[in-house]
């Protein structure tokens, strides 16, 4: 397969906001590697957001697992790609058992049957075994399972050690559509958040809205639940999987997630820096992602990951401070503007990077409610002026 697939409108509507735009930035890459990368990485950010959210309603839940709290502590706080798999894989049959049928759903497609309405996926399948194991695999079938462990298997050999930039455009003119095309079509077939919804708690009042959902391309208002004020959904600034229901409670995604309003950018928990050998849930310093864009920001914890089974997390907000933004506790500094989330007046950049696909070049002028950028359209391969408003007063239109 050669052929780059056509966009399906409707599939990134309902996808969640991160897999949503790598779906378009994959869709519109403008060179073959590119569009390989891009792919590649709409794989793996389904694989972290589908482990992601499975931590998350685990620990809400507040049963602890002997099993699940060990793959925490393999797992963190260097994750590979392995050990998100290996989470999803741990965490997801144990919900399901506790009769929660959204992972029952989820641990059917994942876990339990072969596939034989997925064709892009099962040829995926059959090239990545063959690549990766000297034998092409022909069945007309897949599994989810050891789909997913050879591509964990091509990603250890091409694209965590930069080995795809070395390639040839024939290498990637064959793999780009390949993983686009296999990734769109399991994503249109399986929900990685277990029938729960993608949002975040902006909080700052002054006439936005309090709620988003972060289903599409772009962030829309989204009325509150009843139960959408219960003490564990009081952190603003955060990313939140609702489930379905009028008594669905919000569970937070931090610290595995976060998210950045003024882009939008998704960031997925990247890396952290151990401080203590020994206990390998304390680092001085945590990492973050954004697959869309390639940046990676800093957070300077008051807590360790251990807090994230215990419940006891503090609040987090996100400074849009570029190019060397920082997430940070807003209780720990009380002094400093950028880290209190309500403050009237924040501390804002000179010029984001990038807003969507636009990449920020300067500013051409400044106005009272709006600031027009000079900017390069990635998909058109032209400059443009970018008028930029208040984002959520935007969106809300």
């Amino acid at each position: 397969m050669s052929a780059v697939p056509e966009f399906d409108d409707a599939l990134a509507q309902r996808l969640p906001l991160p897999l949503a735009q790598l779906y378009r930035r994959a869709h519109n890459a403008k060179t073959p590697l590119d569009r390989h990368l891009n792919a590649f990485y709409l794989w793996e950010a389904a694989l972290k957001l589908m482990a992601s959210g499975a931590v998350a309603v685990y620990g809400a839940a507040g049963e602890r697992d002997d099993g699940i709290e060990e793959q925490l502590r393999v797992s963190f706080p260097k994750p590979a790609l392995g050990h998100w798999w290996a989470l999803a894989t741990e965490i997801v049959p144990k919900l399901a058992a506790r009769g929660d049928a959204r992972f029952q759903t989820l641990r059917e497609f994942v876990l339990s049957r072969a596939h034989d309405d997925l064709p892009n996926a099962a040829l995926l399948n059959g090239q990545l075994a063959e690549f990766v194991g000297g034998r092409r695999a022909t069945r007309a079938t897949v599994r989810f399972q050891e789909l997913v462990d050879r591509l964990i298997e091509f990603r250890n050999r091409e694209v965590g050690h930069g080995a795809s930039g070395a390639r040839g455009d024939d290498f990637h003119v064959r793999w780009g559509p390949l993983l686009l095309a296999g990734a769109a079509e399991v994503l249109g077939h399986v929900d990685v958040l277990a029938g729960h919804r993608l949002a975040y708690r902006d909080g700052r009042g002054g006439g936005r809205a309090d709620w988003w959902n972060l289903t599409g391309e772009h962030p829309t208002e989204l009325p509150a639940g009843a139960n959408w004020n219960a003490p564990r959904a009081q952190h603003v600034g955060c990313a939140y999987l609702i489930g379905s229901g009028s008594d669905a409670v919000p569970v937070p995604l931090h610290p595995l997630a976060q998210f950045d309003a003024s882009g939008p950018h998704f960031f997925f928990f990247h890396t952290g820096a151990v401080d203590e050998p020994q206990n390998p849930f304390v680092a001085s310093q945590y990492q973050f992602l954004n697959y869309t864009t390639g940046e990676v920001r800093k957070l300077a914890p008051q807590w360790s990951l251990s807090d994230l089974t215990a419940g006891t997390l503090p609040p987090l907000t996100l400074v849009p401070d570029y190019p060397n933004s920082e997430f940070r506790n807003p209780t720990s500094d009380p002094d400093n503007p950028l880290t209190v989330p309500h403050s009237p007046h924040p501390v804002k950049p000179s010029h984001p990077k990038q807003i969507g696909e636009y990449e920020i070049l300067g500013v051409l002028g400044r106005g009272g409610a709006a600031t027009v950028y000079k900017a390069w359209q990635s998909s058109l391969g032209r400059e443009v002026a970018l008028k930029l408003f208040d984002l959520f007063d935007e969106w809300s239109r």
